[in-house]
């Protein structure tokens, strides 16, 4: 597959190979190949499997009532049911639960902008250092790729240097 429409997120690198589908724990390729699944892409994958029938029920159902809304102007009964469900399973007795979006790299940006926000407002905006493991990855926003040093990224890094 040499020509490709896509934009890739890593332009630099070649252009992976194609999955047909996947199965348990296994993924395969347009040419039957298989490789068991251990990218932790999205980790609920290598939790529950590819084909799982109880999770393609459950989304099934799901489907039939609404796929998606705006969780900023409805409330949906789904958030609800897991922040208790959470909540109820905490041993520090938090009351609410903040669900930062539906990536990574926004969980990882809600961390530093809260932690900001906790420290300007108890009066010392100058703590503004996080600590990364080397070559980690935090997500694909520019906050979030400006913690971790991954050597495929390095074409952002002038994105990173006037960062303040």
């Amino acid at each position: 597959m040499s020509n490709s429409y896509l934009f890739h997120t890593f332009p630099n690198e070649p252009i992976p190979d194609v999955i047909s589908h996947g199965t348990g724990y296994n993924l395969f390729l347009e040419n039957g190949e298989k490789y068991l699944d251990i990218t932790s892409g999205f980790s609920g994958h290598a939790i529950i499997g590819w084909g799982n029938q109880n999770v393609i029920n459950a989304f099934s159902r799901q489907l039939q009532k609404i796929g998606h809304i705006d969780y900023k102007m409805y409330s949906d009964p789904n958030r609800e049911e897991f922040a208790q469900l959470l909540i109820n399973q905490c041993e520090n007795k938090l009351s609410r639960v903040f669900f930062s979006g539906g990536s990574g790299a926004e969980g990882c940006e809600a961390a530093i902008h809260l932690s900001y926000q906790a420290h300007v407002e108890s009066g010392n905006p100058e703590k503004n250092w996080y600590i990364s493991r080397e070559e980690s990855y935090h997500g694909a926003t520019t906050e979030a790729m400006a913690l971790g040093q991954r050597p495929n990224l390095t074409f952002f890094y002038p994105l990173f240097q006037n960062k303040k």
